[in-house]
């Protein structure tokens, strides 16, 4: 129960008693009044009474009674009333290490000469898991004694960077003026205030245009992180995936440690329950794989390979379940980098993969629909950081050891060194186009197969692996590699088993030309593939996106400079101009045009010209910027340099 005290200032004795006959909103029969008239007399004003009685103080206190008055009281009696209180918000907690780079680095090779130096002297005797565990502890070791992690609290309302000392007297001024005006009430102190509010705009106008400045170049070339400054700067919060609550045939599941379960248990038979629908037929992948004599071998690493994969790690990567940041194995690679060069050494020479790298720590990851449905989530596994630089190297030997022997086909454009999206479609559009110029017909069938590396038959890929002369120790390693993997969501971890065929989605096919499932368009690569090859549905999805991105530009406008508009237009809106128009740039003049225009409006916006006839010409122009057809031919050029001199894929080379 809050207590309120309040001096009530009556105006008189007579009004005093006038306020105790009358009850609650009935009317007092000497005056006349009801109580609340009898309030809002400008003579009682600002009165104790009127903030109770007031309407928007009672919706939020939710007052279930009036309120009671004591018959014999003075003047600075308590007023009390009841309150319904839902409770403190919980606080935002973040686990940040205590230490900063420049100490770490003292303190890491003030130990590193004599207990990692030791260890590593001591590694060749011993397993690579028992290596691996005995590093960890002493690593942990070391940085819980120097870099503790503690729970920082996260204020709600964080303070804007942009607000120096100087503007915060100014604003102290401003509102000192302003209650000096409503005061004294005359002309002279309101043209001060005014004149004081003024210089403030100006002031936090300047510094904010200037914050974001920095904030933009700092990111500029990076569509990620320009988007995130983008959103923090536009006030956009992305929603927390957090899941409060998740159906299974029609019970509600609220425990988090239930909902961790159900998510676990769901992640690791998903790949099996759709493998099993599948034709569980023989194939005999050596008919179409021919079968190489020589052996490849996992070469030992040196300790310069190592530091230059740590020092090339993201800080930004989400640390596996051991708990070591990249970061901190960033900052640690000069000492650490030989210690890891022994263990991974050791476990290519003994082909076992430690097992604590194949545990996976793995986080829901929201779709799309509803958001208690299991279905509507996908996983992100998130593993020791030192796993992947294991992974790194064993995947830069494998792929070269892959292109050398060309065992890799021609149309495998993904993951592949000098393959891209744009090469894939330049090869699919130029074979129709010259099936077009011969009078045939194109019959194209896109495959989505669901859930593709969930569902590989382990069995079949090492034997395809022993097929092209993976054999012996490497595949012995890459089995290693591939057996027990585990998964943790939660404090939940089970295995992880994948089994027999890829599940292909047989009531999705979508085939162009043909009545059966027909569709007049298709979006395959982040681009939109029409029956004509028109290019007019693709051309409408970037129309779409780009006059979103104006509007975020307008927006923008009001406190950012010219530059740093410039900056946000070359990260989040020339990237749609650009995307693949090597493969689309055989667009009408009409649907040209529409982009040029959209061009013109981004100039104009950024300029703050009217739409007027010769002001896009002029933005243009006081801009630098070329025409978009103009750009277009350039990267065109650019990308018949690479063909020229063998940097393309093969299927792309000029004959």
């Amino acid at each position: 129960m809050p207590m309120k005290v309040s001096d009530f200032r009556l105006p008189s004795r007579r009004d005093f008693r006038a306020l105790l006959a009358c009850e609650s909103h009935e009317d007092d029969s000497r005056t006349g009044r009801s109580k609340r008239e009898w309030i809002q007399e400008g003579s009682c004003e600002n009165l104790m009474w009127q903030l109770i009685y007031s309407a928007p103080f009672n919706e939020q206190l939710k007052l279930s009674a009036g309120v009671t008055l004591i018959t014999k009281f003075h003047d600075m009696s308590t007023v009390t009333f009841p309150w319904q209180y839902n409770g403190l918000q919980a606080l935002s907690i973040q686990r940040v290490f205590l230490l900063q780079k420049v100490l770490f680095d003292v303190v890491l090779h003030s130990v590193g000469v004599s207990e990692y130096g030791h260890y590593t002297v001591q590694a060749e005797e011993t397993d690579v898991n028992a290596m691996w565990s005995c590093w960890k502890t002493m690593f942990l070791e070391v940085l819980d004694s120097h870099a503790p992690i503690r729970l920082k609290r996260v204020r709600k309302r964080p303070s804007l960077p942009w607000l120096s000392k100087d503007i915060r007297d100014k604003m102290l001024e401003r509102d000192r003026l302003k209650r000096v005006a409503m005061t004294k009430n005359d002309d002279v102190n309101w043209a001060k205030y005014r004149s004081s509010r003024n210089i403030v705009n100006v002031a936090l106008r300047k510094a904010k245009s200037a914050f974001y400045a920095s904030q933009i170049e700092n990111v500029t070339g990076n569509p990620k992180k320009a988007w995130k400054t983008v959103n923090d700067i536009l006030g956009r919060k992305q929603r927390a995936d957090d899941v409060r609550e998740i159906k299974i045939n029609d019970h509600s599941v609220t425990s988090p440690e239930e909902i961790a379960e159900k998510f676990n248990d769901y992640f690791t038979s998903i790949g099996p329950s759709l493998a099993e629908n599948m034709d569980n037929s023989e194939c005999n992948y050596s008919q179409f794989v021919n079968r190489v004599d020589g052996i490849f071998h996992f070469q030992p690493v040196s300790s310069s390979q190592v530091y230059k994969l740590l020092n090339s790690l993201s800080v930004c990567k989400a640390s596996g379940i051991d708990k070591i940041s990249a970061k901190v194995l960033k900052w640690a690679a000069p000492v650490v980098s030989e210690s890891l060069m022994q263990i991974f050494n050791r476990s290519i020479v003994s082909h076992v993969f430690p097992n604590e790298w194949k545990v996976a720590r793995v986080n829901a990851l929201h779709k799309k629909g509803p958001r208690n449905m299991l279905d509507n989530y996908r996983p992100i596994s998130i593993l020791p950081v030192v796993s992947k630089v294991f992974e790194r190297i064993l995947y830069k030997q494998l792929v070269e050891y892959l292109d050398a022997e060309n065992l890799l086909s021609e149309h495998q454009f993904g993951f592949r060194c000098s393959h891209s999206t744009v090469s894939a479609q330049l090869d699919c559009s130029n074979e129709w186009y010259c099936n077009m110029d011969r009078g045939l017909y194109n019959l194209v069938i896109f495959l989505d197969l669901q859930k593709a590396f969930d569902t590989v038959n382990h069995v079949l890929l090492l034997g395809k692996l022993e097929a092209c002369g993976i054999r012996d120790d490497a595949l012995n390693l890459l089995a290693s590699y591939l057996a027990d993997r585990k998964q943790t969501c939660q404090s939940i971890c089970s295995s992880v088993h994948v089994k027999d065929w890829l599940s292909f989605p047989w009531n999705q096919i979508y085939v162009l030309g043909v009545i059966r499932s027909r569709v007049r368009d298709t979006k395959i690569l982040g681009v939109y593939i029409d029956e004509s090859l028109t290019w007019s549905k693709h051309i409408e999805e970037i129309a779409k996106t780009i006059t979103a991105g104006i509007s975020g530009l307008k927006r923008f406008r009001d406190f950012a400079s010219r530059d740093v508009l410039v900056s946000v237009y070359n990260a989040l809106i020339m990237p749609h101009f650009d995307y693949c128009c090597e493969v689309w740039d055989s667009l009408g003049s009409v649907l040209a045009e529409r982009l040029e225009k959209l061009h013109n409006r981004c100039a104009r916006v950024i300029m703050r010209y009217k739409n007027e006839i010769g002001q896009s010409e002029l933005a243009l122009r006081d801009l630098g910027w070329s025409l978009l057809s103009e750009r277009r031919f350039h990267i065109k050029a650019r990308q018949m340099f690479k063909v020229l001199p063998d940097l393309a894929p093969v299927r792309l080379l000029i004959s």
